[in-house]
């Protein structure tokens, strides 16, 4: 049976980055994104300390929720 997906985004505003989306697995803080300077979306996840940019906030966040994913069944 498939568990029903947990993923919650939300935004606070960083000082340093702006508007930062952070994404939620339940409790658990599963990474963030921002857009930088140059416009491109940064995927920082927070299992693996990764950065990756792209060229949207969705597909941005659907890197950060994808890597967790991976983590987790190698993990399994």
């Amino acid at each position: 049976m498939n568990e029903p997906s947990e993923i919650e985004i939300d935004s606070v505003y960083e000082n340093d980055l702006g508007k930062v989306y952070r994404v939620w697995k339940e409790m658990l803080l599963i990474g963030k994104c921002y857009q930088n300077l140059e416009g491109k979306w940064v995927a920082q996840t927070f299992s693996n300390n990764k950065v990756i940019s792209s060229n949207s906030s969705d597909l941005a966040i659907a890197i950060i929720v994808a890597v967790y994913k991976l983590l987790m069944v190698d993990a399994a």
